[in-house]
């Protein structure tokens, strides 16, 4: 962090603390009530499919409550990655501007990290609106035993709110913002909770609509066959949604259907060109890039109380339909020798999935418990690029169809012994068997036309096995040690044409057609502690993971990409996570995460070197924050947080093509009037105006050489909200 910034944020925690210094309400300091208040503030989860307090599961959680999603004003994905310690991400999809790739721990890929809306597992690269949520839980490490071969590196939980057929409850909030370089944002949200028989029917509903502002214009480049001025703000945004459920509890029983939409369009693509920070689109032509993502998921939840344990249903039915567009008059001009002739290529995917678990999860409370369940899940992905004319030259530059299909069926099950007092140990074990097919199509006089057509089929069994021990009331050590997997699939490729591009890197189309899963085993030690009378809690853990037969990107000579299975690879580090509640005013939290994850074996890869750094994996990330209650004549409520990610590497790790994502740090700052029922907050988000290479985006057609296009952080953002309670 530069001096400036140091010297500008260390003003900006004077200035709060001078506010502090006259506590919002009086506190009884002593002992037992400081117990009680912290145990009060603890989270409870649901990562082992029951619910206990986060300082009781021997995993590394990072668990925030909605109470503090609301205090940091955190609205999506981006928001709330940077609170996570050895959480990173990128974007590696052409289609959708929120289609980010999540690593936990150095486990970089597609399809690494598990992605959850209550019981119901989405893709990845879905990015819900944060709203109405009772917390997010961020579970490191392989889950494959409860979660799967989508949690291979870790699992993301979104937690929404139960209705709750006790009271009538609602919020509605709105707020309005400026954005340097570019306008004015603002959004309205609203939930509402009614019961409909008291005790045990209630229904809960939330609905939200956001504009935001474009930030990059427009311009006509050098090139251009005429001068179009300037188009400002090009990639303006509009998101709405919302979601409606039903609470029934009668006899033990719990049923909870529930639906949840977003709709979402922007009217270009919000990327910079070469570096993050450039705010100017130089082209030949006035072309807008538009583009939507939209989903639906329904989700039928049902639980029952046996006395011993609960049996959960849970359904989930899943749809997607992103569309994108892309100006590539450059490009054409390029590859055909022709003059300037304006053209755009469309490309639209839809998603679909039906997933099903049921499990048991005892409560004996005695020295045995276990949690066991079967699942099910059909999903399939459709990638379609329609003809793409270059108007005057050819009716199709290219063309493509591609259908993707995946089934799986597992078992899992995992059981808790107490063999003596405060000494836990867990074993578990997932089996599976996937398969995944592939037809495609594709043509265009950019490629040689074909058809393709695979099957990969695979089973297995995952274990899971691990020791805690609670060391007195405050401290629980323990170890682990687990296995994750990710599945496999098929490659589209003509084999024709293809065969030769193969053979130079030691493959024959037979060889190519499908790979394997990948798969890891992770140890891990960590500690979960309290301190001070329960002020300090301390949580911490080290790891190392040993990733074999790694699925590798190889780009071949032909124009056509294959996945192929080789070389190992290894990630070591650990994070710290704390809270202390240093008086009865001022809160503090701070967390770090290191990892160093490699290459230890490229395969023959020349895109994999043996040492390299695993693509998009800082080797630090660091969060600290504070929040403060004063009373300088009316309650409020102070709130920073400083984060921070390391260096790292994008798209390849070959000296020659590799390209460095800059370190980067991001501050916030929140200021909160409380008035009875109304809250009204002050804030600015990036604070300091970084400019934040989040990612290159890969091109719908080809990347224009010299030209990536950059996924940054949103500019300077200041504004004001308003939030009523009833």
């Amino acid at each position: 962090m530069t001096r400036s910034r140091v010297a500008a944020l260390a003003g900006s925690v004077s200035l709060l603390v001078m506010l502090g210094a006259t506590p919002a309400r009086a506190q009884d300091t002593s002992t037992d009530t400081e117990a009680a208040s912290a145990d009060s503030d603890e989270i409870v989860v649901t990562a082992t499919r029951r619910a206990e307090s986060v300082q009781d599961v021997p995993l590394s959680i990072t668990a925030l409550s909605g109470e503090t999603l609301e205090t940091q004003g955190i609205t999506d994905f981006r928001d709330y990655a940077a609170h996570i310690p050895n959480l990173a991400f990128g974007y590696t999809q052409s289609l959708g501007g929120t289609a980010q790739s999540v690593t936990l721990r150095g486990v970089f890929g597609s399809g690494t990290t598990g992605f959850y809306l209550d019981d119901a597992p989405l893709p990845g690269s879905i990015d819900p609106r944060v709203l109405d949520l009772e917390r997010i839980e961020v579970l490191r490490g392989p889950q494959g035993t409860l979660y799967g071969a989508r949690s291979m590196g870790g699992t993301i939980r979104l937690i929404t709110r139960r209705p709750d057929a006790g009271a009538t409850t609602a919020a509605i909030a709105a707020q309005v913002s400026t954005t340097r370089h570019g306008g004015e944002n603002g959004s309205a949200d609203a939930a509402i909770n009614v019961p409909i028989v008291a005790d045990v029917l209630a229904i809960r509903a939330s609905g939200y609509y956001e504009a935001t502002s474009g930030i990059y214009d427009r311009v006509a480049s050098p090139a251009a066959p005429a001068n179009f001025g300037t188009v400002r703000n090009v990639d303006s945004a509009h998101r709405y949604g919302g979601t409606i459920a039903l609470g029934a509890e009668f006899g033990g029983l719990t049923i909870t259907p529930r639906y949840m939409f977003q709709r979402g369009t922007t009217d270009g693509r919000a990327l910079a060109d070469v570096n993050a920070g450039n705010f100017v689109q130089p082209r030949l032509f006035d072309i807008a890039e538009p583009g939507s993502d939209d989903w639906d998921l329904g989700t039928l939840t049902i639980d029952y109380d046996t006395g011993k344990g609960h049996i959960t249903s849970a359904t989930s039915v899943f749809g997607r339909t992103v569309h994108e567009s892309e100006d590539f008059s450059e490009i054409a001009q390029l590859l055909f020798g022709t003059p300037a002739i304006p053209a755009i290529m469309r490309a639209h995917s839809r998603s679909e999935s039906t997933a099903q678990e049921l499990r048991f999860a005892s409560d004996l409370g005695g020295a045995v418990n276990l949690t066991a369940g079967l699942f099910y899940q059909e999903s399939s992905d459709r990638l379609v690029f329609p003809p793409t004319p270059l108007p005057g030259i050819v009716p199709d530059v290219y063309s493509q169809d591609f259908l993707t299909k995946k089934t799986e069926y597992a078992a899992f099950g995992e059981v808790t012994v107490s063999p003596v007092a405060n000494l836990r140990l867990i074993a578990g074990a997932r089996v599976f068997d996937n398969k995944v097919t592939f037809t495609g199509a594709q043509d265009g006089v950019a490629v040689t036309p074909a058809s393709f057509a695979g099957t990969q089929k695979e089973n297995g069994v995952n274990p899971r096995f691990a020791a805690q021990y609670d060391v007195g009331g405050d401290a629980m050590l323990y170890v682990s040690a687990a296995k994750g997997f990710r599945t496999g699939g098929v490659n589209a490729f003509s084999a024709s044409l293809c065969a030769g591009s193969l053979a130079a890197v030691g493959l024959t189309p037979a060889d190519a057609l499908s790979y394997q899963s990948d798969s890891l085993w992770s140890y891990e030690a960590g500690a979960k502690t309290r301190w001070l009378d329960r002020k300090l809690t301390l949580n911490g853990a080290l790891f190392r993971i040993d990733w074999n037969n790694v699925q590798q990107g190889i780009s071949l000579a032909c124009g056509f990409g294959v996945l192929v299975n080789g070389g190992k690879a290894r990630s070591k580090g650990g994070e710290i996570e704390g809270s202390l509640a240093a008086t009865d005013w001022l809160n503090l939290n701070f967390g770090a995460g290191y990892t160093d994850a490699r290459i230890t074996d490229g395969g023959g890869n020349p895109a994999f070197p043996n040492g390299a750094r695993i693509q998009q994996v800082p080797e630090w990330t660091l969060n600290a924050g504070f929040d403060i209650e004063a009373n300088p004549g009316v309650p409020l409520t102070l709130h920073a947080d400083y984060n921070y990610v390391g260096q790292s590497f994008s798209r390849s790790n070959a000296p020659a093509t590799r390209r460095v994502r800059p370190a980067y740090e991001l501050v916030n700052l929140r200021a909160t009037v409380h008035l009875e029922q109304l809250d009204l907050s002050l804030f600015a988000d990036n604070l300091f105006d970084e400019a934040a290479n989040l990612s290159d985006l890969p091109s719908l057609a080809i990347e224009l050489p010299g030209r990536p296009r950059i996924v940054s952080s949103r500019p300077r953002t200041i504004g004001l909200e308003g939030r009523i309670r009833f």
